[in-house]
């Protein structure tokens, strides 16, 4: 879910994951319709990419990265259809 963080004036994207709880991450628009927001810390380095299309879906992709092979490689993607207006 993206949502505008008022004390750090950026949005930020919240993460809810089975098991493990939510997080909130900062959101970066990398090119018109295009944002990604990662988990990084000691232990893994994840990014994910958010695309808004023209057929109003928004596709994320998920690449986990391996500092052993020094190469990302990806683990999650899912394309969600819109299907009626929020009220």
């Amino acid at each position: 879910m993206i949502h505008y963080n008022p004390t750090e004036e950026r949005y930020d994207f919240r993460s809810y994951a089975h098991g493990m709880g939510s997080g909130d991450y900062p959101l970066t628009q990398l090119e018109e319709n295009v944002f990604r927001w990662e988990i990084k810390n000691e232990y893994v380095y994840i990014r994910y990419t958010i695309t808004h299309n023209e057929q109003d879906q928004w596709h994320e992709f998920g690449e986990v990265y391996v500092a052993q092979a020094d190469q990302w490689y990806p683990m999650f993607e899912m394309t969600l259809n819109r299907v009626a207006d929020a009220d």
